[in-house]
């Protein structure tokens, strides 16, 4: 046998005839002690020093129990070590003591400081199987300061991770980070002005979708286009592209811009036989030349309302949302709400227009205010859009009651020129929440 208690395990042992003197002791007799127990026992009247100190403390028949311990099952519950000594023994000594004996003072001085109270064990033997299963299963003082913690325990403490930073820049899939978005504002991000760049060369730079995907890993709610007949700035192809896009991000919104009396609902029902339907159709009462859109849908004229009620409903059988643009009017909003329209967007370039005058922004404010009350009440969606940017939206989310989302496009490709798509499109979630925009140095 090696020197060691351990030694056993590691090689086999040795194998000769028996000494006569062991040969002919009786089963179980009392064997000499080993020289390091002996050592030991000599050390303990040396009261002043450290190595009579931890002898005293400790005792060569605890050392054997301990080391006999760790080669054999462990005691049932509620029975004591018959071998750890009369109670108030002392401290046991944790097993591969001799091991560390031998190496000197200094490892004698950190073993004092590790040995565990023998009372925790007399304890779980007065208590019941479940309690002693308890205690043995608990870890001593001196292990626990040398194990590491579980990989959770460590990880606790850590400041989370950003979530804007889950995807790399050019990482193609959706974040797995939930959105920060704390309000029911959501912010959809058109992308036409992306394509009008685009469109001034042959290059096919920038890209659309990616602009798309770099929004919509920033946090974006959704993206919004207006495709006009001219393809002045999206092409039928973005309309298709971004469509397969979207259905790699489950959640986020598809929003199709446009006058249902002229392209925009052969997109609605193409992407619906491919079963890649958008998510909303926001009617646009545009003619087919004009610049940008100016005015809502005039509803208190019968036949506008006569023309539109099937063109609703169609889409809507289709399993799209329908937005009516709208001017800020509350009288209108029960009559969008008759011709089966399930939101309105206000447009809301009058308040962009005041906002340089304290008293005219006020009162464009509870304008806008009362349109959306009066949508809510007829039981609609309210969303608004057009010239908002990081200076006015924050007033207008706070003043406006119940703005489900904004639509947001010539502002914010231009701010991200700037700032980059992931600083700007945070930028505008923050005003979604009505928080002030900070300023920023050019």
């Amino acid at each position: 046998m090696g020197r060691w208690s351990g030694d056993a395990h590691r090689r086999p042992a040795a194998v000769g005839l028996l000494r006569q003197r062991a040969a002919d002791a009786p089963a179980g007799a009392r064997r000499r002690s080993p020289a390091l127990i002996r050592r030991l026992r000599h050390l303990g009247p040396r009261a002043g020093g450290g190595r009579g100190r931890i002898a005293g403390r400790c005792g060569a028949a605890r050392i054997r129990a301990v080391g006999a311990a760790g080669n054999r099952p462990p005691a049932r519950a509620g029975r004591a070590n018959v071998d750890a000594g009369p109670p108030g023994a002392g401290r046991a000594v944790p097993l591969g003591v001799r091991r560390r004996f031998a190496r000197g003072p200094r490892r004698r001085r950190q073993l004092a400081a590790r040995c565990t109270v023998a009372g925790a064990q007399r304890r779980a033997g007065r208590r019941g199987a479940a309690d002693g299963r308890a205690e043995r299963g608990r870890a001593p003082a001196w292990r626990s300061a040398r194990t590491p913690a579980p990989a959770t325990a460590r990880a606790a403490p850590l400041p989370l991770r950003r979530w804007h930073a889950a995807h790399a820049p050019a990482d193609d899939g959706p974040a797995i980070v939930p959105s920060t978005v704390t309000t029911a504002t959501q912010l959809s991000v058109n992308i036409n002005k992306v394509a009008l760049v685009r469109n001034t060369r042959h290059l096919g730079i920038p890209s659309v979708t990616r602009a798309a995907e770099l929004c919509l890993q920033a946090g974006a709610n959704g993206i919004t286009v207006h495709p006009r007949p001219d393809e002045r700035h999206i092409r039928s192809d973005d309309v298709f592209a971004l469509a397969e896009l979207l259905q790699r991000w489950p959640g986020r919104e598809y929003n199709i811009e446009g006058n249902p009396t002229q392209n925009v609902l052969g997109f609605v029902r193409e992407l619906a036989a491919r079963g890649q339907a958008p998510d909303q159709c926001t009617f646009v009462p545009d003619s087919e030349n004009q610049f940008t859109s100016d005015h809502g849908w005039p509803l208190a004229d019968a036949a506008v309302r006569a023309r539109l009620q099937p063109l609703i409903a169609e889409v809507t059988a289709l399993g799209v949302r329908v937005s009516l643009f709208m001017d800020p009017d509350p009288a209108l909003m029960p009559l969008a709400r008759d011709v089966g329209a399930q939101r309105v967007e206000l447009y809301t370039e009058p308040y962009a227009a005041a906002w340089s005058d304290p008293a005219a922004r006020r009162a464009q404010l509870a304008r806008y205010a009362a349109a959306a009350q009066a949508a809510l009440d007829a039981g609609l969606q309210v969303n608004a859009g057009h010239d908002l940017n990081r200076d006015n939206l924050p007033s207008f989310v706070r003043e406006v009651p119940g703005v489900a989302e904004v639509s947001i496009g010539h502002a914010l490709i231009a701010d991200a020129l700037e700032l980059g798509y992931a600083a700007t499109v945070r930028a505008y979630l923050a005003c979604c929440r009505g928080q002030d925009a900070a300023p920023y140095a050019i």
